[in-house]
C-alpha cells in the first residue's frame, strides 16, 4: 500500500492521529529521558527554556553518529500513515527519535506560550492540512518534523527557529528553573504504532517467518527480559533464547553469578523491604518487596552454589507507563540493570507463541 498523506485521510481519522500523539506524550519524554541518561546527555539543562534546545540538539547530533543507542532498529517516524514494511524517508530511527524531540519542543513552547498544545492544522489551503503539530495562541502550527535543522546545521538554528514560530515576544533567554523530563523508562520492542481505522491491518508474515526465534543473547552481560510489562528477570548465561517467563528460569547451572552486593545495597537504597527466604532444592531465594501508591512490586533474589543467579520481579497494580509509582520502580530496575552492566532486551513472547 502505498504512504497516505493525511490530505487524504477523513476529518475523524486525523484527530484520531492528533489524540494519539498526545496520549503517548509521558512515554516519550520518558524514553528521551532514558537516552540521554545512559549517554550521559544533558538532562539537567532541559528546564524547557529557549535555551535548552541548543544542549539537546548538540547531543542528538552526536546520539545519531553513535547508532542511537535505545532505539530499536525497526523504529521509525509515524509522519505518515503508511505500509508497514515501507519506511518514511528521512530514516527510521532518526525519525523516532525526532518525533520524541517534538514532545520536548511543545514544553518549551509552553513555558512561553501556555496555551500551546497538540492541535490539526484545519487552515484552508495550508500546505499542512490536517497534519498534527503544535498549535500556538498566534495561530501558528509548528510540525515538528519540518521544523529541526538538517543535521549538519548549527545546534543554535533550533533555537532561533522555534523563537521566530513564537512571534518575537518570546525572549533571548530565560530564568533557568528544574529539569522538566520524568525519570527514564526504556523504548518499546517493537515502538507503538498508529493506524486508522480506514487501513486494513498489514498482512500477516509468510508461515516459513511465523515462529523466528529471538536472536541469541549470550554475548550479554546480563538480558533484561520483560513479558507483557508485569515480569522481568535480570540474568547472565549463554543459550537464553526459551526465557519468556519467569517459570522457564529452572536450570540454575546455565545461569552465570550476578554482583550480590550491588543488588542488595540497590534495593535497600530504593525502600524495598526483606520479607523472608526459602531454601529448596539447593536453590535458595530471598523476597522482598516494594509497595507504591498503586503499584506492589515483588522481588525474587535467587542464589545456588553460594552466588546470586538471577533476579526476578513481578508488577501489580497500574501498569500505566505515565502513572508515577510504576515509572518510579521501573527507573529503579533500568538503574540497577545499568549498574549490573546490562543492556535491555525485550524477549517476550508473541500471542502466537503463547
Amino acid at each position: 500500500m502505498p504512504r497516505v498523506s493525511f490530505k487524504d485521510l477523513p476529518k475523524k481519522e486525523a484527530d484520531a492521529f492528533r489524540d494519539s500523539v498526545s496520549a503517548e506524550e509521558p512515554q516519550r519524554l520518558a524514553e528521551l529521558s532514558g537516552w540521554l541518561q545512559t549517554t550521559r546527555g544533558p538532562w539537567e539543562e532541559l528546564d524547557a527554556t529557549l535555551d535548552s534546545l541548543v544542549p539537546l540538539w548538540t547531543w542528538f547530533e552526536q546520539f545519531i553518529a553513535n547508532g542511537s543507542p535505545g532505539i530499536p532498529s525497526a523504529a521509525s517516524a509515524r509522519e505518515y500513515v503508511r505500509d508497514e514494511t515501507e519506511a518514511p524517508p528521512w530514516g527510521g530511527k532518526i525519525g523516532y527519535g525526532i518525533d520524541t524531540i517534538g514532545h520536548y519542543l511543545k514544553l518549551v513552547c509552553q513555558s512561553v506560550d501556555p496555551t500551546a498544545d497538540w492541535v490539526v492544522d484545519r487552515r484552508k489551503n495550508s500546505s499542512d492540512f490536517q497534519r498534527t503539530g503544535i498549535g500556538l495562541s498566534n495561530g501558528a502550527i509548528i510540525i515538528p518534523i519540518d521544523i529541526v535543522p538538517k543535521r549538519a546545521a548549527p545546534a543554535d538554528i533550533l533555537r532561533k527557529r522555534i523563537r521566530v514560530w513564537l512571534d518575537e515576544s518570546a525572549p533571548d533567554a530565560q530564568e533557568r528553573s528544574t529539569p522538566v523530563l520524568p525519570p527514564p523508562l526504556p523504548t518499546p520492542d517493537p515502538p507503538m504504532r498508529w493506524r486508522p481505522s480506514s487501513m486494513p491491518p498489514p498482512s500477516p508474515p509468510p508461515p516459513t517467518r511465523a515462529h523466528v526465534p529471538s536472536p541469541s543473547i549470550s554475548d550479554d552481560p546480563v538480558a533484561y527480559l520483560l513479558d507483557t510489562t508485569d515480569q522481568l528477570a535480570i540474568l547472565h548465561g549463554k543459550d537464553l533464547d526459551h526465557i519468556q517467563d519467569l517459570e522457564d528460569v529452572d536450570d540454575l547451572d546455565r545461569l552465570d553469578p550476578l554482583d550480590a552486593q550491588v543488588i542488595h545495597n540497590h534495593l535497600q537504597a530504593h525502600g524495598f523491604e526483606p520479607e523472608d527466604t526459602s531454601d529448596e532444592g539447593g536453590r535458595q531465594t530471598q523476597y522482598w518487596k516494594w509497595d507504591g501508591e498503586d503499584v506492589l512490586v515483588t522481588v525474587d533474589v535467587v542464589s545456588a552454589a553460594g552466588a546470586v543467579r538471577y533476579l526476578g520481579a513481578q508488577f501489580e497494580g497500574n501498569l500505566d507507563p505515565a502513572a508515577p509509582a510504576f515509572r518510579s520502580a521501573a527507573t529503579m530496575f533500568i538503574t540497577l540493570t545499568e549498574q549490573l552492566g546490562a543492556r535491555f532486551h525485550n524477549n517476550s513472547p508473541t500471542p502466537d507463541d503463547r
